[in-house]
């Protein structure tokens, strides 16, 4: 395929592409999760300041996917991009 500047991409393996009337439809399989690296630890709640445990009541830890971003997003003043579909990793945990 060719993207609108040109470049050429490909779908993953077991992806599916289908083309309507008024949009396109690309249905991408859910990938095998990652191993989890030594060094990750699941963030608890109890373990958060009162700011930030306050919002996460009703759980007891982070997400595996927030627990990663935690020290950066929340400890530093460093900048991040984190692109995830609403629901992408919650289907894990």
């Amino acid at each position: 395929m060719l993207s609108v500047i040109g470049k050429s991409f490909a779908l993953p393996a077991g992806a599916t592409r289908v083309d309507e009337k008024n949009y396109e439809e690309i249905t991408i399989p859910v990938t095998k999760q990652a191993p989890r690296r030594i060094s990750e630890k699941t963030i608890m709640i109890d373990q958060m300041d009162t700011l930030c445990s306050t919002t996460f009541k009703a759980y007891t830890s982070l997400n595996r996917i927030q627990s990663i971003v935690y020290p950066v997003a929340y400890e530093t003043n460093e900048n991040i991009l984190m692109c995830a579909p609403t629901g992408a990793v919650s289907r894990y945990y």
